[in-house]
C-alpha cells in the first residue's frame, strides 16, 4: 500500500510540477508589471511638474540633484536593501548596482532608454519633442555588461553604438522583455520587436527621428 501511495503520489507531483511552476512564473511577470507602472508614473509626474522635461539618464538618483536630477523620490523608495520596484523578479541584480550612483542600496535591473532623457546628446529633453509617446519604450526589463552579468545602466544610445547595447537585452519572461512605454501603458514585447535595426525606429524614438 505505502509503494502504490508513493507512486501515485509521484504521479501527481508530475502533473502537478509544471503547473506550480508556471503560476509561480505568472506571479513574477506580473509583478514586474507592476514595478514597471510604478517607475512608468514617477516618471510622468517629474515630467509634469517640470513643464515636459525629463530627468536625466540617471534615474535612481533623487529629483533633487541639480546636475543630474532623477525620480527616485517619486517613487516612494527608501534607502532599503533587497529587491525593490527596480528590480525585475526574474532577473539576479548585479552586486555593484546596490553601492553605486550616491550608494543608493538599490538592487537594480530595469534599463530606461536614453532617448528620453534630459542631458545626452541622444535625449530628447522635453516630451513634447515625441510625437507618439505610446510607441516608444522608457523603462524595460534589464541588459547586461559585456562580461554577461546583469546591469541597468547599459541604455540604449542610438544608431552610432546600437548593436553593442542591443544585444545585451534580456528577455527574462518567456522569451518576451516586459516593457513600460512613454504614455504609462506596460506590456510584453518580443526579441523581433526590441532588435529592430532602423534608426528611426518608433519603438526607440517614439517617431522623434
Amino acid at each position: 500500500m505505502v509503494v502504490v501511495t508513493a507512486a501515485i503520489v509521484a504521479v501527481l507531483m508530475a502533473f502537478l510540477f509544471p503547473v506550480l511552476t508556471g503560476a509561480s512564473a505568472s506571479a513574477r511577470a506580473t509583478r514586474c508589471v507592476s514595478n514597471l507602472k510604478q517607475l512608468g508614473i514617477a516618471f510622468l509626474l517629474y515630467t509634469a511638474d517640470h513643464n515636459g522635461k525629463f530627468p536625466s539618464d540617471t534615474p535612481i538618483y533623487p529629483s533633487t540633484r541639480t546636475d543630474r536630477p532623477g525620480i527616485r523620490d517619486y517613487t516612494g523608495a527608501t534607502a532599503a536593501k533587497g529587491p525593490t520596484i527596480w528590480t525585475c523578479p526574474e532577473l539576479q541584480a548585479h552586486p555593484e548596482t546596490a553601492t553605486s550612483y550616491e550608494k543608493s542600496s538599490f538592487l537594480k535591473t530595469y534599463t530606461f532608454n536614453r532617448a528620453a532623457n534630459s542631458n545626452s546628446t541622444d535625449g530628447r529633453i522635453f516630451i513634447q519633442r515625441i510625437p507618439l509617446p505610446a510607441e516608444l519604450a522608457l523603462v524595460f526589463d534589464g541588459s547586461r555588461m559585456p562580461d554577461g552579468s546583469p546591469w541597468n545602466h547599459a541604455y540604449h544610445e542610438g544608431s552610432t553604438n546600437r548593436a553593442n547595447v542591443l544585444d545585451r537585452l534580456q528577455f527574462p519572461h518567456q522569451e518576451h522583455s516586459n516593457v513600460c512605454f512613454l504614455d504609462g501603458h506596460v506590456e510584453p514585447v518580443t526579441r523581433e520587436r526590441m532588435l529592430v535595426s532602423d534608426p528611426k525606429s518608433l519603438f526607440w524614438w517614439g517617431g522623434s527621428k
